[in-house]
């Protein structure tokens, strides 16, 4: 796959960017499969992958208190995985970006909880 066609009058200033809070999650579940993201292309570095497309900036999000999953594994939201996300990215050449959530978890409009332990 060949790199996004340039826009004019976007500068090298301007954020290109996508969110990477999901990575940790996925990571181990792609190297155990193929190795291949979207149409079938092998990838041995996704971060370097995504700079050569174009992207210039990732994102992670980062919850309060992050629950673990049932193997007792961290939070995709946990801080500890943004940070292992954030070093890859940075080793990368890319720039980074953290969403701090006040909540426990992903919220959206009409549907925001305060993380456990705040009060209103």
């Amino acid at each position: 796959m060949s790199q996004y066609k340039k826009i004019n009058g976007i500068s090298s200033q301007t954020v290109l960017g996508a969110d990477f809070s999901h990575y940790q999650l996925q990571k181990n579940s792609v190297e155990k499969s193929t190795g291949k993201i979207n149409k079938g292309i092998e990838v041995s570095n996704v971060f370097e992958y995504v700079r050569s497309q174009g992207i210039n900036t990732i994102s992670v999000k980062v919850a309060v208190n992050p629950t673990k999953d049932k193997e007792g594994n961290e939070s995709y939201l946990s801080l500890e995985n943004a940070k292992k996300t954030l070093k890859e990215a940075k080793k990368a050449g890319l720039k980074t970006n953290v969403t701090l959530l006040y909540s426990d978890d992903i919220t959206y409009a009409g549907a925001q909880k305060l993380p456990d332990g705040w009060e209103y």
